[in-house]
């Protein structure tokens, strides 16, 4: 059974808000990404209630506070290859794939650059980020 706290109660006891910097959530929130953002903000909300789940977060938790694991790229490239896999560089289909970067590359050559610019950079950051995590 999960955990319910209606807006006022979580408002109440100051636990959300992105921009308050003395909320619970701007307290503990150190995430670079959109995506971390966006699971936090679910923890928060939606918190658990099962003693194992909770115990299993904690490690996670402290595995990573006393294990300084950085990742090798920054937002900017992980925002930039996020934003082309949900733009259809990253879709299923070979050749809707291949259909959405012909109209990019026929609108850049048209002079409407900056969609296929936002296009290329996003698949360099992708494949920069790829060949970093490859070993």
């Amino acid at each position: 059974m999960p955990f319910l706290a209606d807006k006022q109660t979580l408002t109440d006891l100051n636990v959300l808000g992105k921009y308050n910097a003395s909320s619970l959530f701007s307290i503990f929130n150190r995430t670079i990404t959109a995506g971390g953002e966006k699971l936090m903000d679910g923890m928060f909300r939606y918190p658990l209630t099962d003693d194992v789940a909770i115990n299993t977060r904690c490690n996670t938790f402290s595995f990573f506070k006393y294990n300084s694991v950085k990742l090798p790229f920054g937002k900017d490239d992980f925002e930039a290859a996020e934003q082309y896999l949900m733009g259809g560089g990253g879709n299923d289909s070979y050749l809707f794939s291949l259909l959405h970067a012909s109209r990019r590359w026929l609108l850049n050559r048209m002079g409407l650059k900056e969609e296929y610019q936002l296009f290329r950079s996003g698949l360099q950051s992708l494949l920069s980020i790829l060949g970093q995590l490859m070993p």
